[in-house]
């Protein structure tokens, strides 16, 4: 039986969550109060594209509601998503070689051409892409400049109907590499009544920030979502 395994990543309710950050990681740095309203950036990132208009709107709206900045990653940040799925398939393949090897029959399809795709990467293109992250993320701090977090779709949309999915997870993977803390705000509602999220984005190692930011975020956004 697999452990329960904590993230980094937390949706937000508007009340208890500083404490519960702390109970969970046994970090009492972690509640943190702000002295002042955060400074916030609306990142669409380069996968905008992708966004449904629901999310796009929810988005809009609560960047208004926030008198939130408009914020443009700078032209190094283009293609991580593609850079992390390298890392990722690569990794998968290499850690499944024993079974892809022995069993392909029994590993489900969609696994099976991952680990295909991933031996077909060749090492100098997982280097290429580890050092793309590694790259961004020494200069994500200094590129955030006065803005204590960022906001950002939580996903593309909502929810996929059923379990075979969890959905594109394009507004994720990105910070995922970064190795960015990032907390989930619910904001809107969808036409069939689904919540939509925004990601609350913070620097590398600041944690206790960006976690108050979103509860300042949330509790403003509360009667909206």
């Amino acid at each position: 039986m697999m452990k329960p395994r904590i993230t980094r990543r937390a949706f937000v309710t508007r009340t208890g969550l500083t404490v519960g950050a702390a109970a969970l990681t046994n970090r009492q740095d972690l509640e943190t109060k702000l002295d002042r309203a955060p400074r916030l950036g609306v990142c669409r990132t380069y996968e905008w594209d992708r966004v449904q208009p629901e999310m796009r709107k929810a988005l809009d709206e609560a960047a208004r509601a926030l008198r939130a900045d408009e914020f443009e990653l700078p032209g190094r940040f283009k293609g991580l998503r593609e850079s992390h799925t390298a890392i990722l398939w690569y990794e998968i393949a290499r850690s499944l070689a024993d079974e892809f090897t022995r069993f392909p029959d029994k590993l489900d399809p969609a696994l099976r051409q991952r680990c295909t795709d991933g031996f077909a990467l060749e090492p100098k293109d997982y280097v290429r892409a580890q050092q793309h992250g590694a790259e961004c993320r020494a200069h994500f701090a200094q590129t955030l400049g006065d803005y204590d977090v960022l906001l950002a779709p939580a996903s593309t949309g909502e929810a996929p109907k059923g379990l075979s999915s969890t959905g594109d997870v394009a507004m994720n993977v990105v910070w995922t590499l970064l190795h960015v803390p990032c907390v989930a705000v619910p904001a809107a509602k969808s036409a069939s009544g689904m919540p939509l999220g925004l990601q609350v984005i913070g620097r590398v190692g600041d944690d206790a920030r960006t976690l108050a930011c979103a509860a300042w975020i949330a509790d403003k956004l509360g009667s909206r979502a």
